[in-house]
């Protein structure tokens, strides 16, 4: 059972993830919703994109969706963010969701943590010296890639930072040390601690020198 408490409209993007959905990412939580100021995020470009992209869902359901239910893009966005944004509050004793049984869609958070994992062992497993089409196919890959990410501002986004940040394809070791230095820009705009981009060799390919990933 779910109990919602609402002190003020619930915004039109909040709406789908009340009912079955909601079930599904929260399951027993009691949560509050009230309206706050997008400036409270930490990150005004993000917002802005968020509110872009909210603009557009409901654009899209004006022009041939009416009356039908629709539901948000969870790969745009963790429920966490989402809540914050639009006022969800949790109680500090609302209890962790248990694991769900079932294999769901990825969250924004979900695709993110899974794509970098995967943008990063592709670099470590990047030719140390690619021929001038393997360098080439790279970086229409990545630029690609940018155009197909799900979660629609965070391809936005990337395809902003790679105007001023162009792949650098020459090497396994510049390719590994570029993608280390796009994923601290998204990190510091998420408010996250930089990773050391010296340890991308253990964390991504050999393993840590303690021998804690050996197979033994």
């Amino acid at each position: 059972m779910i109990k919602i408490t609402v002190s003020k409209r619930v915004p039109n993007e909040l709406s789908p993830y009340i009912g079955h959905d909601l079930r599904q990412l929260v399951p027993s939580w009691h949560i509050c919703l009230f309206g706050v100021q997008w400036k409270r995020l930490r990150n005004k470009k993000m917002a802005a994109s968020m509110d872009a992209f909210f603009a557009s869902e409901r654009e899209h359901n004006a022009k041939g969706n009416a009356g039908k239910k629709t539901k948000p893009c969870r790969a745009c966005m963790d429920f966490k963010s989402f809540a914050k944004a639009r006022g969800v509050i949790m109680p500090t004793d609302t209890p962790v969701p248990k694991e769900p049984t079932k294999e769901c869609p990825l969250d924004k958070d979900e695709l993110g943590r899974n794509t970098w994992s995967f943008l990063h062992t592709t670099a470590a497993y990047y030719p140390d010296e690619p021929s001038r089409n393997q360098q080439t196919d790279m970086n229409q890959f990545i630029h690609l890639f940018s155009k197909f990410y799900p979660c629609d501002f965070c391809a936005a986004d990337l395809r902003q930072d790679l105007k001023s940040h162009p792949p650098d394809t020459s090497s396994r070791s510049n390719l590994q040390q570029w993608m280390c230095r796009m994923h601290n820009i998204v990190n510091v705009k998420l408010g996250k601690p930089e990773f050391d981009c010296s340890k991308v060799e253990e964390r991504w390919k050999d393993g840590w020198k303690d021998g804690s990933c050996d197979w033994s």
